[in-house]
């Protein structure tokens, strides 16, 4: 809302974010590894953590990374089942605006963009898309930050991605990869074989994301491929970034895993 600067997925990330987020981190790092100096940037400020998808790294990542900064949470939880009412009873935009009225920060991991997207819409405070089905945008300025780390300039490198096609990395990291200028391959199941994975409507990266993703990679002179063949998909490859086939948390997709094995 506003001028609140919102992270619902890399299409809300651009050149100028990543490069501001990218000094920041180095500089955080440098004083804390170098100096032993931790700043209290949230010293009073209050995170709320909303979980409808567990995880370990997640979850931890962001909580330490709150307090060794000076600031608190809140952890709200949607597992299990039981305790789903407590959060989720009221709608997205009562959510956001009970949340923003009291915390500073929001940090939701959700099954669905659309709740990430509500979220954004009606909340007055920063919101965080820890993942959801289509976006998992930290992951990837994340990852390539390491990258970085250990190649030096992105501009010019090569990724080649080996999982999910449709999947909320892949979209991710094919917008990133081209908003930095890296070239980006994508080698994905070939899903025209498999008639449970269609059925399961599996394909190429969702339009909004590849389209997105395509008219970065002109503006920053990178490309972006697909290539079903993995062992073609990593020649030449700066960095090889891979992902599960099929979704870990979907059952009814475990049967989609096995037959494409």
């Amino acid at each position: 809302m506003g001028n609140v600067k919102m992270i619902g997925s890399m299409l809300d990330v651009s050149i100028e974010d990543i490069e501001r987020y990218f000094k920041t981190t180095t500089t955080l790092k440098d004083w804390l590894l170098k100096d032993g100096y931790r700043p209290t940037f949230f010293t009073n400020k209050v995170m709320v953590t909303v979980w409808e998808r567990p995880s370990l790294r997640t979850r931890v990542s962001f909580e330490a990374g709150m307090a060794q900064l000076g600031g608190s949470y809140i952890t709200l939880k949607a597992f299990p089942p039981e305790t789903a009412d407590i959060i989720f009873k009221e709608n997205v935009q009562d959510q956001a605006s009970v949340l923003s009225s009291m915390c500073d920060l929001i940090m939701s991991r959700v099954y669905k963009q659309t709740t990430i997207e509500g979220l954004v819409k009606y909340s007055t405070v920063p919101v965080i898309n820890g993942m959801s089905d289509e976006a998992h945008p930290v992951q990837i300025l994340t990852d390539l930050y390491t990258i970085m780390e250990h190649k030096g300039d992105l501009k010019g490198l090569k990724v080649a991605y080996l999982g999910e096609g449709t999947g909320n990395t892949a979209q991710d990291l094919a917008i990133g990869c081209a908003t930095v200028g890296m070239d980006f391959t994508l080698s994905c199941p070939d899903y025209s074989k498999h008639a449970l994975l269609q059925e399961l409507n599996f394909g190429l990266p969702l339009e909004k994301y590849w389209g997105e993703a395509i008219a970065r990679a002109k503006k920053s002179g990178s490309k972006l491929t697909v290539e079903h063949d993995p062992i073609k998909a990593v020649e030449g490859a700066d960095a090889i970034y891979t992902d599960t086939w099929i979704a870990f948390d979907v059952p009814k997709e475990k049967a989609a895993a096995e037959d494409i094995r």
